[in-house]
């Protein structure tokens, strides 16, 4: 019996990263494994978690930090801006804010929105306010408003198979409603997007 570690010299994340650590092991079991190490020196990463251990130069070290951030995973991201509040008299989109979120597990999400948002009016309302919420590019929901008073605007969508390590892009968008006219000031302000593990 011996221990074994198992490392793959072509991970797209890491190369050498390992795979697999048996501290007791059956050896002939492992015969066909090309990328392994018997009973190899492990002192260098004594308290390291095996999820950041890798192969180099024939010796098991502790991935940087740099490597350790593009293996790990989460299964949830958010963030939530309270100010500046910003805005347009454009009649084209504006993006407000935009965020990557860190390195997915891969899975079905649920996402989630939210914001404020009002029209300024100059003189009376003759004007509509528009916001969007997109991820990668594809819109997932449009919200308007006539109200000078701030109106919460929330919602949420499904978004099935997530693949691994994906690093997905939000953007949240304004723009005065180009179908109605009018000189109006459209703001936006306490943005907050979300993007959590369903299954």
């Amino acid at each position: 019996m011996a221990s074994i570690v198992v490392y793959d010299p072509a991970d797209p994340d890491v190369a050498g990263r390992v795979t697999q650590y048996v501290a007791s092991a059956n050896t002939p079991d492992y015969d066909s494994e090309p990328n392994k190490l018997v009973n190899p020196d492990l002192s260098g990463v004594t308290g390291v978690p095996v999820a950041y251990w890798k192969h180099s130069a024939g010796s098991i070290v502790e991935m940087t930090q740099p490597e350790k951030d593009l293996v790990t995973r989460t299964g949830a991201f958010q963030f939530w801006e309270s100010a500046p509040m910003q805005s347009t008299t454009l009649e084209t989109w504006q993006n407000v804010m935009t965020r990557t979120a860190p390195r997915m597990l891969a899975g079905t999400y649920i996402m989630t929105w939210h914001w404020e948002m009002r029209i300024v009016a100059t003189g009376g309302v003759d004007s509509k306010a528009q916001a969007r919420f997109r991820i990668d590019s594809n819109t997932k929901g449009i919200h308007s408003t006539i109200e000078t008073d701030w109106q919460i605007v929330s919602g949420w969508d499904r978004v099935a198979n997530v693949a691994d390590g994906a690093e997905p892009v939000f953007d949240i968008e304004i723009q005065r409603d180009p179908t109605t006219g009018g000189d109006d000031t459209v703001e936006i302000r306490k943005m907050k997007i979300g993007f959590e593990l369903h299954g």
